[in-house]
């Protein structure tokens, strides 16, 4: 949709902001809202606990464990529904510096809360501050080495705004169309959800019980194997792949060079030495745990990685998506162990199965042309959210700064 522009602008007199319509007003904050400083005090618990997040002010559930928690709340502040609550301090690191409530609770007494005046609706604040988060444009305001934005040049802000009426209706034009908007980048994160799955789906499968759906199949005596092709050999894992600690390499040693080093979560660096030939499976032994990264080229494995000494006439690219499959297993072991990180003789003891040399190279091949097939779906639909994250943030931008008259779309 292409949307109107209002008839008429003048100059803001505010170097910071830009034109705006003939009929907006240029205000500060102070006139607005006012600091609401109300610590809970000893009825903590009579109060939930609120969290500033990218999705808003949420609830958190101090009973599930998660997260880190003072030993006392009682230095909290209290938050009421429409109070906008602003984390001014290290702004270009916090994910999201400005949230609107929607709950009774209370918030740590590091944030700023806010109440706003008659004269405002509160939303309309909101996204204002909200358009200018996604592109920290509160950057000449901060101060200190933690980026903060003191109370009183904050109060000092000035901030372009029409009246009340016109607030609102902006205000729900940009709640329907955000709304619409979220609804779809949901279905598209849904459908990369969905091609995840069906991409472990495909490796599982394919790697138990092969590509032909007519070949007999026998009881592999392994409960999570279920049966597998009669013709397929079910063996230890030691006898598919045999895994040997890595190497230090402190970084004061390292040389450059183009020899990949490689850590548990992948190539992390380089060096002018290999302690490993390709082809090479390496997998996280503390870190990351379950990830298999396939080497092609001489390569350093770290001391925080397994990495394959013998593959034992195996391909290596259907080994790496076999223990793909077997990634929960690695989990296990690394969980189970008095010493966090994996052992090696644990996992060569885990049973798999293999087929013929033959068919490991067929059916590697048809799982690297199938996740091709995925990620490129998944990259379709993640630039499609790129792209819809921007159409959002543009909109709100240019309702709440006067660039585009919505009045006329509000029924």
């Amino acid at each position: 949709m292409k949307y109107l522009r209002y008839s008429n602008y003048r100059d803001s007199e505010d170097e910071w902001i830009d034109e705006i319509p003939f009929h907006w007003e240029v205000t500060s904050n102070r006139r607005i809202m006012s600091l609401r400083k109300e610590t809970v005090g000893s009825k903590s618990a009579d109060f939930a606990l609120l969290s500033l997040t990218l999705k808003g002010i949420v609830l958190r559930d101090i009973e599930s464990g998660d997260g880190k928690y003072p030993e006392s709340f009682d230095t909290y502040q209290a938050v009421r529904p429409n109070d906008l609550v602003f984390c001014l301090f290290d702004m270009d690191e916090t994910p999201r510096t400005v949230g609107l409530s929607s709950h009774f609770g209370m918030v740590t007494g590091a944030y700023t809360v806010c109440e706003c005046t008659c004269k405002v609706n509160p939303s309309f604040v909101y996204y204002y501050y909200l358009s200018l988060d996604y592109g920290k444009r509160l950057r000449p305001f901060y101060t200190g080495l933690r980026k903060v934005i003191r109370k009183n040049t904050f109060l000092n802000i000035k901030i372009p705004i029409p009246d009340k009426d016109e607030q609102d209706a902006i205000v729900t034009f940009l709640d329907h169309e955000t709304a619409q908007i979220d609804t779809l980048i949901a279905k598209q994160q849904q459908l990369i959800e969905l091609l995840q799955e069906k991409r472990q789906a495909l490796i599982s499968y394919v790697v138990t019980k092969g590509l032909n759906p007519d070949a007999p199949m026998k009881d592999s005596g392994v409960e999570w194997l279920g049966k597998v092709p009669a013709h397929w050999e079910v063996i230890r894992l030691k006898k598919a792949v045999v895994f040997q600690r890595g190497h230090d390499l402190p970084s004061q040693n390292r040389i450059e060079g183009d020899v990949p080093i490689v850590s548990s979560s992948g190539v992390s660096g380089t060096h002018a030495k290999a302690r490993a030939k390709p082809p090479g499976i390496v997998t996280g032994r503390y870190g990351t745990i379950g990830d298999f990264h396939l080497l092609t080229m001489d390569y350093w494995p770290l001391n925080t990685t397994l990495y394959s000494i013998s593959l034992n006439g195996n391909d290596a690219r259907f080994l790496r998506y076999m223990l793909m499959n077997l990634s929960p297993l690695f989990v296990m072991y690394s969980s189970k162990s008095a010493v966090p990180g994996i052992d090696r003789n644990d996992i060569h003891r885990i049973e798999t199965v293999v087929p013929p040399l033959s068919e490991q190279i067929e059916i590697a091949q048809f799982v690297d042309d199938e996740l091709t097939k995925i990620a490129q779906l998944i990259t379709k639909a993640s630039c499609t959210i790129d792209i819809l994250i921007e159409r959002r943030t543009a909109l709100i931008s240019a309702a709440v700064t006067g660039k585009i008259d919505v009045r006329s779309l509000i029924n």
